[in-house]
C-alpha cells in the first residue's frame, strides 16, 4: 500500500496502463464535439442557394455572411487556447460548445442578412476555441504511445460533416420557417454541451 502523502506522476500513470473506459468516454465525448463543429461550419454552405431564393440576394452579398464565421473561427482559436489555460479547459471548451448551439439555432431564425452576420461571427468564435481545447484535452488523457493515431481518429470527425451535411434532403434547409436542420444540429450541439459539462474531466495541469 503506497505510503501516506506519496506523490503520483499523473502521466506516467497514464502511459503505464491501457486506456480505460472513462478515456474511452472522453474521446466519445470528442470526437463528437468535433463533428458538430464539423457539421456547423460546413452547413451554412449548403443552405445558400435557399437564402438566395426566400431573401432575393445574391451570391455576392452572401460572401460577407460565409467569411463573418471563419473571421470568427480564426478569433475563436487564437484566444481559446490562453483563456482555456487561465480558466480551464472545460470550462472554455463547454461555453464555446453552447455558444455555437445558440449560434446554429439564432442562424436559423435570421430574418436578414444585417441580422445574420454577427450571428456567425459569436459562432465562429466557439467554433475556433472549440478544435485547440478538444485535441489539448484528449491528448493529455491517452497514453503517449497511442496518442498521435487517436488524436488523429477523433479530429476525423470534422472531415465527416460534409458527405453528412450532403446527404440531407435538400428541403431541410428552409431560410424563414425555423430551418429543422440547424435546429436538429442545435440540438444535438446543447446535448453535447450538458454531456460535456458532467463527463468532461478537466485538464491535468492548469
Amino acid at each position: 500500500m503506497p505510503a501516506a502523502g506519496r506523490s503520483i506522476n499523473v502521466r506516467e500513470f497514464i502511459d503505464e496502463r491501457r486506456v480505460s473506459p472513462f478515456q474511452w468516454l472522453v474521446g466519445f465525448l470528442a470526437f463528437l464535439i468535433i463533428s458538430l463543429d464539423g457539421w456547423d461550419t460546413v452547413i451554412i454552405g449548403f443552405a445558400v442557394p435557399e437564402l438566395i431564393r426566400e431573401w432575393g440576394v445574391t451570391k455576392q452579398a452572401l460572401a460577407p455572411i460565409l467569411s463573418a464565421a471563419l473571421f470568427g473561427l480564426a478569433l475563436g482559436a487564437f484566444v481559446g487556447g490562453p483563456v482555456a489555460d487561465r480558466f480551464g479547459r472545460k470550462r472554455v471548451l463547454t461555453t464555446s460548445v453552447f455558444i455555437i448551439g445558440i449560434g446554429t439555432l439564432a442562424t436559423a431564425y435570421a430574418t436578414s442578412l444585417g441580422m445574420m452576420l454577427p450571428i456567425r461571427f459569436v459562432t465562429g468564435l466557439g467554433l475556433g476555441a472549440v478544435m485547440p481545447n478538444v485535441v489539448a484535452l484528449w491528448s493529455e488523457y491517452v497514453p503517449e504511445r497511442r496518442r498521435s493515431f487517436l488524436v488523429t481518429v477523433c479530429t476525423v470527425g470534422s472531415q465527416l460533416a460534409p458527405p453528412c451535411a450532403d446527404s440531407s434532403q435538400p428541403g431541410s434547409f428552409q431560410a424563414t420557417d425555423g430551418a429543422p436542420c440547424s435546429w436538429s444540429v442545435a440540438r444535438l450541439q446543447f446535448f453535447a454541451c450538458l454531456f460535456s459539462y458532467s463527463g468532461y474531466p478537466n485538464q491535468l495541469h492548469s
